[in-house]
């Protein structure tokens, strides 16, 4: 028997003893903090069921094989700029940005829940979702790295609108708005009132986690420079995607796509940092450590050789 639990998600019934009472009680286990307290022993009730480390290590592993997929079409030149990870600093900072958040992310969307997964990975049921889900994830990140092959997509930057991509800039802006919706819709529809208002809140924080970033820069603060990576908005739009329905799946696919392809391609870049000057001599290069603006000041007026900021780090 299947029943709705307080989150919204289907589990199956746990059969009703003599007592009245759930095998999961009498276990001392709860799966939601809104449920009763257990009157059965809590001891070995922390334990978490094999199949959501399996899960999790499933949806980390296709992670790894995305950036691998990705630093594979690097080797053909999409995209054209792609960044050396052999500096094993940078390589060993985006695999951690890779994993950990990605680990979060798999959280936020319930790919630890076996009903969730199941659903996302189905390839023998009605929907399919699994000839879904993969392409789209495997595919959408290659397509993303191939806009920059077209002249007209190479200088598109999510930080700096031009009047010469304002259109797509206000188009993009109107999909995710569109899709933000369609979710608050969804979350609010199906879910209870608690699960819909940790829906909200939680996305909620997310949002006015990444948009101190742009806060901080604001506060009048010269000596930050501020790039708005596109695999923090493949991120944020990928956290969106909890429910079980195809266009929630084809977002989880394609934000988590961008997300990977961002940090196969060009490093886990900070979203503010200071200025980093770069200096070229006798065909060699030289890069100073991060700088402060004043710092930055310093160098270029009283050193006698041409040093030069580098691009947005």
């Amino acid at each position: 028997e299947i029943v709705l639990t307080e989150g919204g998600r289907q589990e199956p019934f746990l059969a009703i003893e003599a007592t009245g009472r759930t095998q999961d009680q009498d276990s001392g286990r709860r799966t939601s903090l809104m449920q009763p307290r257990s009157r059965g022993s809590m001891r070995h009730g922390h334990r978490v069921p094999v199949s959501q480390y399996l899960a999790l290590a499933i949806w980390e592993l296709l992670l790894c094989l995305q950036y691998a997929l990705i630093r594979y079409v690097c080797t053909l030149g999409i995209p054209h700029d792609c960044h050396d990870h052999s500096d094993p600093v940078k390589f060993m900072t985006t695999i951690q940005y890779l994993l950990f958040p990605g680990f979060v992310l798999a959280i936020f969307t319930g790919m630890h829940w076996p009903d969730r997964f199941e659903y996302i990975f189905s390839f023998r049921q009605r929907l399919c979702l699994g000839w879904l889900f993969l392409p789209m994830f495997f595919g959408f990140g290659v397509f993303w790295g191939s806009l920059d092959l077209v002249p007209a997509f190479r200088h598109f930057s999510l930080t700096e609108v031009s009047a010469g991509y304002l259109l797509l800039f206000l188009l993009l802006g109107a999909g995710f708005l569109l899709i933000l919706g369609w979710h608050v819709m969804v979350a609010y529809r199906f879910n209870s009132k608690a699960g819909f208002a940790a829906y909200i809140i939680s996305r909620l924080a997310m949002l006015v986690f990444y948009t101190s970033y742009l806060l901080f820069k604001l506060a009048d603060q010269p000596g930050l420079q501020f790039h708005f990576h596109h695999y923090a908005f493949g991120y944020i739009l990928a956290s969106l995607a909890e429910f079980n329905h195809p266009i929630s799946i084809l977002l989880l696919a394609g934000g988590t796509s961008v997300f990977v392809q961002g940090l196969a391609a060009y490093g886990a870049d900070n979203i503010i940092g200071h200025h980093v000057q770069i200096h070229t001599e006798s065909g060699l290069t030289y890069t100073s450590p991060e700088v402060s603006f004043e710092a930055f000041k310093f160098f270029t007026e009283h050193c006698h050789s041409k040093w030069a900021e580098s691009p947005v780090p």
